[in-house]
């Protein structure tokens, strides 16, 4: 909040006041921020399953699947949605994300990959995989997650830690495990703390010589919190999924402005100049 008052004094979007550098202009009154995945949920009726990841594709190229240990119907899931994007124009532009909520063993994600070799090319990265303790499990269970990586690595498909991330000190963690972490502002406390956790990926790569990837993400909520997390958008390696203000009904809805998404611009979201701060007030039925 307090910086968004700041962004508001100077007239700026607080990514423009965190860093001049971030957003890019795209139209006259625009800024480009970054890409944001759908996130498709799991649902046992695959009908239903491909009617949400049609409608997540008309807003985006970049899709998020959940799965659970069920690899069977996992590699089904899997199937639907590269099903799909073969129809697409551009099918080489479509990109999926896995995100396995830590209910795979090590054994899992090994056989998982078998099942995603063929698809790879689509495939960005897999969340999450491992258990959510996976810093304070035992020296056996971390070498076994060690040996994923290094399986993975191989096969040039991403592993992201989602749950196990929630402080800065976690990064160290986690490193052994992963090639990116998913930053989200309810976990790790704010805009801030987010920062320094960006400035911690920076100071690995210059002193370690070791790129760690970066995913913004949000809990399930509104526009008002999409547009919060966007403001870190412009540093994300790819993006992130902001979707939570596609996932709920327009009357529950309490605020306006922030962050755009516009169905031509697939998946790139924009920021109007004048949205200042985090860019989002309430409705005038709300005030």
């Amino acid at each position: 909040a307090i910086l968004s008052y700041w962004a508001n004094l100077y007239n700026l979007p607080l990514f423009k006041f965190i860093s001049d550098d971030c957003g890019e202009e795209v139209e006259e009154d625009y800024y480009q921020i970054g890409y944001s995945f759908y996130t498709a949920a799991l649902n046992q009726d695959i009908d239903i399953l491909r009617e949400n990841a049609n409608f997540g594709f008309d807003y985006t190229p970049y899709l998020k699947i959940k799965l659970n240990q069920d690899l069977e119907y996992g590699s089904t899931i899997l199937d639907t949605i590269i099903d799909i994007i073969k129809t697409k124009e551009d099918p080489e532009k479509y990109k999926i994300s896995i995100d396995a909520n830590a209910a795979w063993s090590n054994e899992d994600a090994i056989k998982f990959l078998q099942i995603i070799k063929p698809y790879k090319e689509y495939i960005y990265m897999v969340e999450q995989p491992f258990p959510v303790e996976i810093c304070e499990t035992t020296n056996e269970i971390k070498q076994q997650w060690e040996v994923v990586k290094q399986e993975y690595t191989k096969e040039n498909v991403y592993i992201y830690a989602d749950e196990s991330m929630c402080t800065i000190e976690n990064i160290d963690q986690l490193q052994s495990f992963v090639h990116g972490i998913n930053i989200k502002l309810e976990k790790i406390g704010g805009i801030r703390p987010a920062l320094q956790a960006i400035e911690k990926l920076n100071e690995i790569k210059a002193n370690q010589q070791v790129e760690l990837l970066l995913w913004i993400g949000i809990m399930l909520g509104s526009k008002l919190n999409s547009s919060t997390a966007a403001q870190l958008l412009p540093y994300a390696s790819l993006g992130g999924d902001l979707d939570g203000q596609l996932l709920i009904k327009e009357s529950s809805q309490l605020f306006k402005g922030g962050m755009i998404w516009k169905k031509e611009n697939k998946g790139n979201i924009l920021w109007n100049k004048n949205h200042y701060g985090i860019g989002c007030s309430l409705k005038a039925e709300n005030n």
